[in-house]
């Protein structure tokens, strides 16, 4: 049996629950499930992002504004839900404890930590970090491109004195890594260039060195919705006693009223 930590309390002292390790045995699949997630929404923002970023007007805008909105809530809540689940746990541990039982390390571990939610999320993110960390080192800024020759000069690309200074039009320059990292951190960037309206190569440039910071959006929401899982468990059994209240305030309405109508026959 494990050693028996001191139960955590909420501020009322009405919240008793065991603590857990940082990584337990379901952190692999909570890892898992967040990278899919962040798939998905890398789809989405190719689709929809993609429409917003391209739109430079004030709908644009607030279409890239509501996927980052949308982003920050949908991980915020999942973090909340495996919080208060690992809370849960932490209870049924501790009266579990109270009772007289054993808890063994492995569902110890499952029960709340501080940084678990972090950890999950960071391990989660962690190649589309990596990209974006390796890309932000590498990236320069955007020359234009030339544009295609004129009519009357396309015809003296034949000769072979010519070819040679004209080789910039008519050989299209080769792909490196820096193009193919650039065109996956561009989609997980499109809400961001669409929500700030960059359109110019020193606005890209910008978020580009930047985008180590802006792909943690997930992330910090998700580990800063785990943190809440002890707020909503508290108000789990705030709701729970307010019902029992209630319910009580019920049954002694009823039961005065039910003495009321029973006054008149006894006098008789």
């Amino acid at each position: 049996m494990s050693q028996q930590p001191t139960a955590k309390q909420a501020p009322k002292g009405q919240l008793r629950y065991l603590t857990g390790s940082p990584v337990d045995g379901t952190t692999g699949k909570s890892v898992l499930m967040f990278f899919g997630s962040l798939v998905i929404m890398a789809l989405l923002y190719l689709v929809a992002g993609g429409m917003g970023a391209a739109m430079a007007n004030l709908l644009g805008t607030f279409l890239c504004g509501g996927m980052l909105l949308l982003t920050a809530m949908i991980f915020f809540f999942t973090g909340q839900s495996g919080g208060t689940q690992a809370v849960n746990q932490g209870e049924i541990m501790q009266r579990r404890l109270d009772t007289g039982g054993t808890v063994t390390p492995e569902e110890q571990a499952r029960c709340f930590h501080p940084l678990k939610g972090f950890i999950i999320a960071l391990l989660g993110i962690l190649p589309f970090l990596v990209v974006t960390v390796v890309f932000a080192l590498i990236t320069r800024r955007q020359m234009p491109t030339p544009g295609a020759l004129p009519t009357w000069v396309s015809g003296l690309t034949s000769r072979p004195d010519l070819l040679a200074p004209l080789s910039i039009y008519t050989q299209p320059p080769a792909l490196g890594a820096e193009d193919i990292l650039r065109i996956f951190v561009r989609i997980l960037l499109l809400p961001w260039s669409g929500l700030l309206g960059i359109r110019e190569a020193d606005g890209f440039l910008l978020m580009e060195r930047l985008s180590p910071l802006l792909v943690l959006l997930p992330a910090v929401s998700y580990g800063v919705g785990y943190l809440t899982g002890v707020q909503t468990r508290a108000r789990v059994h705030a709701d729970i006693a307010e019902g029992k209240k209630k319910q009580q305030k019920k049954a002694r309405r009823e039961h005065r009223r039910k003495m009321a109508g029973r006054g008149p026959e006894q006098l008789n």
